[in-house]
């Protein structure tokens, strides 16, 4: 078999246009040992995404039982483990629409978990029923907001059909007040997707463990308020601009 070198270009050099930072500089770094172990013991790509949906379960039982940085960690270990599968695909050249799209399917139900897991474990310490609740909301706007970027992956496939027209008009610059604007929600737009959630859920774990403050409330309380802003304000923009956004 090859030396990890070279399965780094096999598994990984497809990929370097579409990585985020975090999976450049740390996940990809980690991930192809993982592939390369997986590869001598004969484990299909399918196998590892089943296995990355139920190890995702771990870091919600770890937040609902208050072992916050624990279940940080494990998080982070979990979204390492999101390329495994992928990497194995492409080294058997096993890719296929059914592997990618249980991996996105799996993204659907571990995002809004880990609010929910979070929230459930706080309302257990504390007997405060507003975590909780902020929780949901956190949750369902990470639903939603995932879901828009799907959404509009589905409107540039419809308007490249024959017969449809694109709107080809060239949206004038923006300077002042509304350029500021956007930039801030671009920046809040970020913050409230993963893997950044993971990683500031990550900094509030330390933050509790080390400390007498409880970062994680502060946390619950920000996405609860300001992801359902997210996603509300992207899915007027979309409608206003009748077409396709470009916030990214």
């Amino acid at each position: 078999m090859e030396n990890i070198s070279q399965l780094r270009k096999l598994c990984q050099g497809q990929m370097k246009d579409v990585d985020t930072w975090q999976d450049k500089l740390i996940c990809r770094r980690f991930s192809i040992y993982l592939t390369w172990l997986l590869l001598h013991a004969d484990i299909r790509a399918m196998q590892v995404t089943w296995f990355f949906l139920i190890f995702g379960i771990i870091p919600g039982v770890l937040f609902y039982q208050g072992y916050y940085l624990w279940g940080a960690l494990a998080l982070q270990l979990w979204y390492i483990f999101d390329g495994v599968d992928g990497e194995i695909a492409r080294y058997r050249n096993e890719v296929s629409l059914t592997g990618r799209f249980f991996d996105i399917a799996i993204h659907y139900v571990i995002h809004p978990y880990v609010f929910i897991c979070l929230g459930l474990g706080i309302f257990r310490q504390t007997g405060e029923m507003l975590y909780f609740i902020l929780s949901l909301s956190a949750a369902m706007s990470t639903i939603l907001i995932t879901a828009s970027y799907d959404l509009k992956d589905y409107v540039i496939v419809e308007i490249g059909k024959p017969g449809k027209k694109e709107d080809n008009k060239i949206p004038p610059e923006q300077t002042g007040i509304l350029a500021s604007m956007k930039n801030m929600f671009i920046l809040l737009h970020k913050v409230c997707t993963f893997p950044t959630i993971m990683n500031i859920i990550t900094i509030a774990a330390i933050v509790s463990y080390f400390t007498p403050v409880h970062g994680l409330k502060g946390i619950i309380l920000f996405y609860g308020f300001f992801s359902p802003v997210v996603w509300i304000s992207r899915t007027y923009i979309t409608i206003k601009k009748k077409g396709i956004d470009s916030l990214n």
